[in-house]
C-alpha cells in the first residue's frame, strides 16, 4: 500500500534497470511489459492505472496498449525518438536513430482517461511532443498540465507533481 491512495502498485524491473546482464533492446523491453502484463490479467485488480516517465512513457503506451487501463498518467512524454531526435538534433535525419520508440502508435485507440504532465521549457523532450501526442489520443477525458520552473530530470521531485498523481490516481 502507498500511502493513502490504498493502491498496490507493481513496480516491474525491465532488462536496463535491473542489471541482469542483458543488453537492453526495443524486443527485451516489450517483453518484459508482455510478461508484466499477463501477470497483471491473472491477478483481480478492482482498477489499474500505468504511469510512465519520460522513455519509460512508451513502456507505459505500450502497456496501455496491450491492457487498456482506466487511468494512464504520462510525465514528460514524447510521440516517437524519431520526434525527439528532429527536435533535438540538427542533422537528423543524416544520423539514423537504431530502435524509433513510438509511443503515438500505442496510443491510436486509447478512450480511457489520459493525463500529461510536463515541464512548459523541457529541453530534453520537448512540450511540443507531448502536445502531438495528447492530440492524438482519441480520450475524450484527456488533459494536459505545463509545470513552470523545473527541470526534466527533477520533475518527480516537484511536491505539486506528486499531488496531480495522487489526485488523478484516486
Amino acid at each position: 500500500v502507498i500511502d493513502s491512495s490504498e493502491a498496490s502498485v507493481l513496480i516491474p524491473e525491465y532488462y536496463w534497470y535491473a542489471w541482469d546482464g542483458h543488453k537492453p533492446s526495443k524486443e527485451s523491453i516489450l517483453e518484459n511489459v508482455r510478461d508484466v502484463t499477463e501477470y497483471i490479467k491473472t491477478q483481480k485488480y478492482t482498477s489499474v492505472i500505468v504511469v510512465g516517465e519520460s522513455l519509460c512513457s512508451w513502456v507505459a503506451s505500450y502497456h496501455t496498449f496491450l491492457l487498456s487501463p482506466q487511468k494512464l498518467a504520462l510525465i514528460s512524454p514524447f510521440s516517437s525518438m524519431e520526434d525527439v531526435a528532429r527536435t533535438r538534433f540538427w542533422m537528423y535525419p543524416m544520423i539514423p536513430i537504431s530502435e524509433n520508440y513510438e509511443s503515438i502508435k500505442y496510443l491510436e485507440n486509447y478512450t480511457e482517461q489520459l493525463l500529461i504532465i510536463h515541464w512548459d521549457s523541457d529541453d530534453v523532450v520537448s512540450p511540443f511532443l507531448s502536445k502531438k501526442l495528447l492530440d492524438t489520443v482519441p480520450s475524450n477525458n484527456k488533459k494536459r498540465i505545463l509545470i513552470p520552473w523545473w527541470v526534466h530530470e527533477y520533475i518527480w521531485s516537484a511536491p505539486w507533481v506528486r499531488d496531480m498523481i495522487r489526485m488523478f490516481i484516486k
